[in-house]
């Protein structure tokens, strides 16, 4: 008989996954005999800061009881191993579901989506956020039971930080985009990501998929993603409509929390359960939920500047363009792997290089544009030009990057700059709509530029 191997008396079965912050076991309890899941961060292997997250997270995770969260049971410390000892859910994920059948009926995918919904706004009125709200970490038991897993919890509101490794927090593929640039995320972060699992089970697909971590990650920033009536034809056009206000860009335009989030779902067909069963509404002032299609207000950007200008600009970029990006950066966090079976492989390794590459590199890209937007803001258009300039150089394929050149050149009155810089904008940009505004902003610039019109 093989030599057994114990955590804090717990006795090792085998691995279940392993991620940044962390290993997860299957393992058998020794008071009952009964089966449970352990995580455990190797002695000598992490940071005092990664420690540090990993207790709170186990002390957390501890005080939240609720039917659709996996429970924790134990936490503790073995011979420098902090470990803490999970309920181990027999069953599968979601991911796999999907994996199996392609896309969910209506009534199933409201059935999952209520149960998940009613975990994160326990975990919200607690003040957590969770960050990797994903199908991979939504486990279903064998009773249909929807459990959300894998905690990368910060307080709201917090700034989103780097492991001692480096590693990324979030999975690109649904992550807000407020965590792609690493300003702080709250509650609307999690909708926004739970927007995508519902997205996902409706359609048999996330909004936004490339072999390229970086393109996903810019995708989530930048792009609108396809109505998710046109990738499911049968989807009610209200369902679609409430989907999409969801998936906003800027926080502030979304639903304010899940709670009204899955009220509007209901109202617009979709079979959604009562989210707000006796979790308490968090404190604050009073939010207002999303307009359909509503961004951000962008009124005040453009005072002070030259009417004709800022009516060209404020048309074309709206408030989405010039989210407020005024907090130093800091990079998320790696995820640790969900309490069901996940082999480890050289592929995930790989994609963790290329997700903190990625990162990387749209951190940088990331400081040329945010000290554009800052100087911008302080009627430093001549510095902002520079900064903006240095990220377009870097990124010279990217639309929403040359679009605020152009906006800043226009704004300076640089006429010959900005035609060029908005003919660039226009072969990058694959909106219909967009490009629409723009040309109609070149053709303006087109007429300033020939001077006013000779009579005969």
């Amino acid at each position: 008989m093989r030599d057994q191997h114990f955590i804090g008396g717990y006795c090792i079965l085998g691995e279940l996954g392993r991620g940044g912050s962390g290993v997860v076991y299957k393992a058998r309890d020794p008071k009952d005999g009964r089966i449970v899941a352990l995580k455990a961060l190797p002695a000598g292997t992490a940071d005092p800061k990664t420690i540090k997250r990993f207790l709170r997270e186990a002390n957390a995770l501890l005080r939240l009881k609720h039917p659709n969260i996996v429970a924790v049971l134990a936490a503790g410390t073995d011979q420098g191993v902090h470990y803490y000892v999970m309920e181990h859910v027999t069953g599968h994920s979601l991911a796999a579901r999907l994996r199996q059948c392609g896309r969910l009926s209506g009534a199933e995918a409201a059935k999952l989506f209520t149960m998940v919904a009613r975990a994160l706004a326990f975990i919200h009125a607690n003040g957590l956020v969770h960050r990797d709200v994903k199908s991979a970490n939504i486990l279903i038991d064998q009773d249909g039971v929807a459990k959300l897993a894998d905690f990368g919890l910060v307080r709201s509101g917090e700034t989103t930080m780097l492991t001692g490794d480096g590693n990324v927090v979030g999975t690109p593929g649904y992550m807000a985009p407020e965590q792609v640039t690493s300003t702080d995320v709250d509650a609307r972060a999690d909708l926004y990501s739970l927007a995508i699992v519902l997205y996902e089970a409706l359609t048999g697909t996330v909004p936004f998929v490339s072999t390229s971590v970086y393109k996903v990650m810019m995708s989530q920033r930048f792009e609108r993603p396809d109505p998710p009536g046109r990738r499911c034809p049968g989807l009610e056009p209200e369902v679609s409509r409430v989907l999409m206000a969801a998936l906003e860009k800027d926080p502030a335009a979304r639903f304010p929390d899940v709670i009204r989030f899955a009220d509007a779902l209901r109202k617009a067909g979709l079979p959604v359960g009562e989210v707000a069963d006796s979790v308490p509404e968090p404190a604050g002032p009073e939010k207002l939920a999303p307009r359909p299609g509503a961004h951000a207000d962008g009124s005040g950007q453009f005072a002070g500047v030259r009417p004709g200008f800022a009516l060209l600009a404020a048309a074309l970029i709206g408030a989405t363009l010039f989210i407020i990006l005024t907090r130093e950066a800091h990079a998320p966090i790696a995820p640790a792997q969900a309490t069901a079976p996940a082999p480890a492989s050289s592929a995930a390794t790989v994609l963790t290089s290329e997700t903190d590459q990625a990162f990387r590199r749209l951190q940088l890209a990331d400081l040329h544009y945010t000290d554009g937007l800052r100087r911008y803001r302080a009627r430093d258009l001549d510095g902002a030009i520079l900064a903006l300039n240095r990220c377009v150089q870097l990124r010279s394929d990217h639309a929403a990057y040359t679009r605020a050149l152009a906006v800043a050149l226009t704004d300076a009155g640089r006429t010959q700059e900005a035609r060029e810089t908005w003919r660039l904008y226009l072969r990058q940009e694959s909106s219909v709509a967009e490009a629409a505004v723009a040309h109609k902003v070149l053709e303006t610039l087109d007429r300033v530029a020939a001077g006013p019109a000779r009579k005969p």
